[in-house]
C-alpha cells in the first residue's frame, strides 16, 4: 500500500524568417518482449518502496512488526536489512490497536537526507496516520522520529494511508496518498519539515477501490500510479495496477481514453495472470532514465503469500508507460566540427528511450563516456577522430553516424558574434528581459555594441501580432545603472549604418522599432523591452558586436552570453534565440530553456514544461540538428553550466531542456515551446564555453 519516488558567417542571421518553418520528425519503433527482472533471495514483500542510493538498491516494506526492509547490490539478488522501530512506537497505538504494525512504507533520499513515510493503521478502519522518519542516509539507518504528519478519525473525508512522497517538476516535494473513503489525494510539503503545507486535493477515486497511489513526472507530464481493487481476498484479489496523467500535479488525471481518474478512470498497465495475480503496491523509481516498476503478486502457489516483481518500464510513442520495450530513436547526430587546439569541444547524441549510452572514438570505447554528451575542456591532437554512440536498451541497441572532430594548431577559436531572442513583450511583469555579458580572457576596454528592439519590422517576416511600439532600456547589473534609452529610432543614420556593417536586416527610416548603438565596458548588462503604448506583441531583442574585424585585437571585449525571459503563448508562438558564430573554426555553446527552475525565484506562470529544436540556419532553408525535451541531471552539462556562471539546476528530472554542442561557423537558432502547448515564462540562454 505505497511506493517510492523517483543541452566566419557572422552577418546572416536571420533566424525570424527560417526559424518558423516547422517540421515533423516522426520515429518509430518496434515493440519487445518484457524486461522482468530475475530475483532471489529474501522476496518475501508487500508495498514496496523502492530506492537506490550510492549504488545500493532498497526496500522498505509492510513487515508487520515496524518497518521492513531488504537490500541488494545489484537489484536482483536480496538480502533482509534490519527493521525500522522492530518494536513499535508509542504514539502509533492510538492507531492501530497497540501493536508494532506499520503499513506501505515510502523510501525517498531528498536533498541528501533519508525519508521514510509509512502508515499505521488497522485494516478497514479510517482511523489512522502517516509517520515520518528521517536519517542522514538510508545505509546509515540512523532514523529520526518525526511523528504523526497527517492522521484521519472516522468521517473524515480522506483515509491517511498509502502515502508516497514525490517532486514536482521543480523539484518541490509533495506527498500522495489515500485508500478507500474518496480514493487518493494529494498535498504540498513544507521543504524543510517535510510535512503537509496546507489542504489536500482529492486526484482520484473509484468505486472498486483506489490506492497506494505514486506521482512521477515524465516529459512534461505527471503521472498518477495507483493500485484499485482489493488486495488480499487470495484467489478473489482483484487488484491490479492503473495509471493516469495530467499536465498539473493537482490535477486532473485522465487515462489513455480521456476519462477522469476522479471518475473511476485509469489505464491498466498490470493486471497478472497464471500463476502470480493482483500486483499491486507498485513503486516506480527513474534510476537515471532507466525507469523500473517495483510491486508485489500472490503467489497461487504457496498459499497466495506476497512475492517481489521488478520490471523495467518504458513510455511508449504516445508518452505511456509499458512493460514492453521500444528501441531507442536518435532525436538527433553528434556533428563534425573543427576546433582551435587548445578550446572546448562537445559531442551530442540524443536519443528517446534510452537506457544507456557508450561513445567510440575510431572505433575504440572512450573509457568513462557514458552520456548523451562527451565533452572534451580543452581539446589536443589526440582527440582528433571519428566520434560515433551507440545507445541502448533492452529491446535494443542503434547507432549514430560517424562525427569527425579536428584539432587545428594554431587556428583561433570560434566565437559568438551576434545573438538574438524573441517572444512576447508587454508591460510591467510582462516585459522582455534581456541580458547579456561583455567579456572574454583578458579583455579591457570598450566594446562598440548594437542592441536593437524590433516590432513593426517584423511584419515582412510573417510575424502575427508583433509589438507596435517597443521601448528600449539598457542597464548595467551590478550597478542598475541607466546605460541607455529609446523609443522608437528614427532613423538614425549611425545606428543604420551599423546595422549594414553586422547584416542585420533593414528597418524603414520611419519604423517604431527602437535601437541603441553605444560603447560599453565589460561585464553584464540588462535589456527590457517593453510596449510604450501599453501594447503587448510578438518582439526580437538583437545583440550585436559591431567592432570591425581589423579594429579588434584579443583585449577586446566581445559577446560571451545571452539570457532572455521571455513569455511563451499558448499554441504556435514558440519562443526563439538566435546566435551566430564567427571565426576560423567552431565553437562550443550551452544552450539551456529554464522552465520549471525559474520557480525557485518565486516567479509565477513559468513554462511547465519544455523542449527545445535546434536548427542550422541557411539561405536555401532551415537544417534539424537535435531536439530535446526535459532535464535528466546529466552531470557533464551540469558541470559546464557551473563553470560557465549559469545558475544551478536540480540534479534531476526536471521539465528544463538543455544542450551542450560544438558547431562550426555559422547562424543558428534554437525554438523553445511548451511540450503540451501550454503558455507561461521561459528563460533562454546562451553561453559560449571557452
Amino acid at each position: 500500500m505505497a511506493r517510492a519516488h523517483n543541452s566566419e558567417v557572422r552577418r546572416e542571421l536571420t533566424p525570424l524568417r527560417l526559424a518558423l518553418r516547422v517540421l515533423l520528425v516522426a520515429l518509430v519503433a518496434l515493440p519487445a518482449a518484457a524486461a522482468q527482472w530475475t530475483l532471489s533471495g529474501d522476496l518475501n514483500c508487500h508495498d514496496p518502496g523502492i530506492w537506490k542510493e550510492s549504488g545500493t538498491w532498497w526496500i522498505a516494506r509492510t513487515w508487520g512488526a515496524g518497518i521492513g526492509m531488504a537490500y541488494s547490490k545489484d537489484g536482483r539478488a536480496w538480502s533482509t536489512g534490519a527493521p525500522i522501530w522492530q518494536n513499535g512506537l508509542t504514539w502509533w497505538h492510538t492507531y492501530n490497536g497497540n501493536t508494532a504494525w506499520t503499513w506501505a512504507p515510502s523510501l525517498v533520499d531528498y536533498k541528501g537526507k533519508a525519508l521514510c513515510y509509512y502508515a499505521v493503521s488497522t485494516f478497514g478502519s479510517q482511523v489512522s496516520a502517516i509517520g515520518l522518519a528521517t536519517a542522514s542516509s538510508i545505509a546509515d539507518g540512523d532514523w529520526s522520529d518525526q511523528g504523526a504528519i497527517l492522521s484521519s478519525g472516522t468521517g473524515a473525508p480522506f483515509n491517511a494511508i498509502d502515502p508516497c512522497f514525490t517532486t514536482d517538476a521543480a523539484g518541490g516535494p509533495w506527498l500522495s496518498f489515500g485508500s478507500f473513503w474518496n480514493g487518493i489525494y494529494v498535498t504540498a510539503l513544507d521543504p524543510g519539515t517535510f510535512k503537509p503545507t496546507g489542504n489536500a486535493t482529492n486526484i482520484a477515486s473509484n468505486s472498486a477501490g483506489i490506492e497506494n497511489s505514486q506521482i512521477v513526472f515524465w516529459n512534461g507530464y505527471y503521472y498518477l500510479f495507483a493500485s484499485v481493487g482489493t488486495c488480499c481476498d487470495g484467489a478473489s484479489s482483484t487488484y491490479h495496477i492503473v495509471v493516469g496523467r495530467s499536465a498539473a500535479i493537482t490535477g486532473p488525471y485522465v487515462d489513455r481514453n480521456g476519462v477522469a481518474m476522479l471518475s473511476g478512470g485509469g489505464t491498466t498497465l498490470d493486471s497478472g495472470g497464471g500463476r502470480y495475480i493482483a500486483p499491486g503496491g507498485e513503486s516506480i523509481y527513474d534510476d537515471g532514465g532507466a525507469w523500473v516498476c517495483a510491486r508485489h503478486e500472490l503467489d497461487g502457489q504457496n498459499g497466495y503469500s506476497t512475492v517481489l516483481f521488478i520490471n523495467d518500464l518504458y513510455w511508449d510513442g504516445d508518452g505511456w508507460p509499458t512493460y514492453l520495450a521500444t528501441e531507442p530513436a536518435l532525436t538527433g547526430q553528434p556533428l563534425a566540427a573543427s576546433v582551435a587546439a587548445g578550446s572546448a569541444a562537445a559531442l551530442y547524441c540524443p536519443a528517446s528511450n534510452a537506457a544507456s549510452y557508450q561513445w567510440f572514438k575510431d572505433g575504440a570505447i572512450v573509457a568513462g563516456a557514458t552520456g548523451p554528451t562527451y565533452f572534451i575542456p580543452a581539446a589536443g591532437v589526440l582527440d582528433a577522430g571519428a566520434y560515433t554512440c551507440t545507445v541502448s536498451n533492452a529491446a535494443g541497441t542503434v547507432s549514430s553516424q560517424q562525427a569527425a572532430l579536428a584539432v587545428l594548431g594554431g587556428s583561433q577559436p570560434g566565437r559568438l558574434v551576434n545573438m538574438s531572442c524573441r517572444g512576447v513583450a508587454g508591460t510591467g511583469a510582462a516585459e522582455m528581459i534581456a541580458g547579456f555579458h561583455l567579456g572574454g580572457a583578458g579583455t579591457s576596454g570598450l566594446e562598440n555594441v548594437l542592441i536593437r528592439a524590433a516590432g513593426p519590422s517584423l511584419a515582412p517576416f510573417g510575424v502575427a501580432g508583433a509589438l507596435q511600439d517597443p521601448a528600449l532600456q539598457l542597464v548595467a547589473v551590478g550597478s542598475q545603472a541607466s546605460v541607455g534609452a529609446d523609443v522608437g529610432w528614427n532613423g538614425d543614420p549611425s545606428v543604420a549604418a551599423a546595422a549594414t556593417a553586422v547584416g542585420a536586416f533593414a528597418w524603414p527610416s520611419s519604423s517604431a522599432d527602437s535601437a541603441l548603438l553605444t560603447g560599453l565596458q565589460p561585464g553584464g548588462y540588462t535589456a527590457l523591452i517593453s510596449g510604450h503604448s501599453g501594447d503587448t506583441g510578438v518582439a526580437l531583442m538583437e545583440v550585436y558586436d559591431a567592432v570591425p574585424d581589423a579594429q579588434r585585437d584579443s583585449s577586446t571585449p566581445r559577446p560571451i552570453n545571452l539570457s532572455a525571459r521571455v513569455q511563451v503563448q499558448s499554441g504556435p508562438t514558440p519562443a526563439v534565440v538566435g546566435f551566430v558564430i564567427g571565426g576560423p573554426s567552431a565553437a562550443t555553446v550551452l544552450i539551456r530553456a529554464s522552465g520549471p527552475a525559474l520557480a525557485g525565484f518565486n516567479l509565477s506562470g513559468v513554462l511547465p514544461d519544455t523542449t527545445m529544436q535546434l536548427w542550422a540556419v541557411s539561405g536555401t532553408g532551415n537544417t534539424l540538428l537535435d531536439s530535446a525535451a526535459g532535464w535528466t541531471g546529466d552531470p557533464v552539462v551540469a558541470a559546464v553550466a557551473q563553470s560557465v556562471g549559469a545558475f544551478s539546476w536540480s540534479s534531476g528530472p526536471t521539465a528544463d531542456t538543455a544542450m551542450l554542442v560544438t558547431l562550426p561557423p555559422g547562424p543558428y537558432t534554437a525554438v523553445v515551446g511548451g511540450a503540451n502547448n501550454e503558455a507561461g515564462i521561459v528563460l533562454l540562454e546562451v553561453y559560449e564555453v571557452p
